[in-house]
């Protein structure tokens, strides 16, 4: 799906624009991100302030007051870009790096510089996979019509993991695109929760206690089903055939990082539900 992804059109601010106004300026626009080019008049691509840098500085803004100094102090700098030739890789490069937004550029050979042509977000990915006419996405644009026969945004969610901007995302998606009420939990007190869905990051985990924590799962009727996900990377070898096993329960459902968005989503579609889709007939 390489032309489908469309740039938004970048909100641009100086490096010493006052914080302040850089959110008004979000807000106005209801854009997820401002980009921020050097203060010298030049068109630099310096950094980029996004609303996920808001909520995790907000303590630091509050107390050392830097609602109205500049920007730069703030931002995320150094940013990385895709370029526009790459954009049907956008998925695998926003999730690698932990991405929400990315500023989209384009090479200029001839002049021998690079041009800001836009930015994409996380959402307008997963969109583009949703509107690929005949693509494997089409259950989204099916069940956003109402057409699965099912109120996905019904279902219980929970989701845990140390990684606050995979847990944050997961559950981004969920909520704008109604997959799901989500809840993130605590892996101490996940066995207290009750879920359609529970979904479990194993990285950072001991492995003697999430291993004897699934089996357990496994016999827990108030989890439907439950999704693992691990990055190969950083467990040893032994784990993918621990993983291989519990997985053939029927109950668990495995991924490993980076994940596929599409398939990923597209599985969780039909699970954490007692019965089995409706027919197509």
């Amino acid at each position: 799906m390489a032309s489908k992804i469309t740039p938004s059109p970048a909100l641009i601010t100086r490096e010493d624009t006052p914080l302040s106004e850089c959110i008004n300026l979000m807000n106005d626009n209801r854009a997820g991100s401002i980009l921020v080019i050097s203060a010298h008049g030049q068109a630099d691509l310096v950094g980029i302030f996004t609303e996920r840098d808001l909520l995790v500085k907000f303590s630091e803004i509050r107390e050392k007051q830097l609602w109205e100094g500049p920007i730069r102090q703030v931002m995320t700098a150094p940013v990385k870009t895709l370029d526009a030739s790459q954009l049907d890789q956008a998925a695998q490069f926003m999730l690698k790096h932990h991405f929400r937004h990315v500023p989209v550029t384009l090479t200029d050979a001839a002049q021998k510089r690079t041009i800001l042509t836009g930015v994409i977000s996380m959402r307008d990915v997963f969109k583009a996979f949703a509107n690929e006419s005949g693509g494997g996405a089409s259950w989204l644009t099916r069940a956003s019509r109402g057409d699965s026969g099912r109120d996905l945004a019904q279902r219980k969610v929970s989701i845990f993991s140390k990684d606050q901007n995979f847990s944050s995302f997961l559950k981004k998606m969920f909520t704008d695109f109604a997959l799901g009420a989500v809840t993130l939990i605590e892996f101490a007190k996940a066995s207290t929760l009750t879920a359609d869905i529970l979904i479990l990051d194993l990285d950072g985990l001991e492995v003697a206690i999430w291993t004897q924590y699934l089996k357990k799962l496994n016999q827990d009727p108030t989890v439907k089903a439950a999704v693992v996900v691990f990055d190969p990377a950083l467990q040893s070898a032994g784990v993918g055939e621990i993983l291989e096993k519990i997985g053939q329960s029927g109950k668990f459902s495995i991924f490993r990082k980076p994940i596929d968005i599409l398939t990923f989503f597209e599985r969780l579609s039909n699970l954490g539900f007692d019965t089995a889709p409706p027919s197509d007939a």
